[in-house]
């Protein structure tokens, strides 16, 4: 549902950050890394896609990237509930 959303509405980075998160969640973590990219091209203002973008790029070894993104996020107002989280994956990552 949401690979068609992202045909209908390619221009949307809400609906591209879904299916890259879903596909994330999914362990698809390559695939996650290149939508996931899109959607902060298409939505540069949103912290929540950065954080996601910074997830995907830990699963896949890309650290430094990573944690350029979740700082990144931060500087974009995230809610509240959410910063102690992303402060927490800039100092040690994301641990499984």
């Amino acid at each position: 549902m949401l690979e068609r959303a992202v045909e209908l509405r390619p221009n949307d980075g809400y609906i591209a950050d879904s299916l890259g998160w879903a596909l994330y969640k999914m362990g698809d973590q390559d695939e996650a890394v290149v939508v996931l990219e899109r959607a902060a091209q298409l939505q540069t203002q949103d912290w929540a896609i950065n954080d996601h973008l910074g997830d995907a790029y830990w699963s896949i070894g890309r650290r430094n990237e990573a944690r350029f993104q979740w700082r990144h996020a931060l500087s974009l107002n995230p809610d509240d509930d959410k910063i102690d989280g992303i402060n927490d994956k800039i100092k040690t990552g994301i641990k499984k």
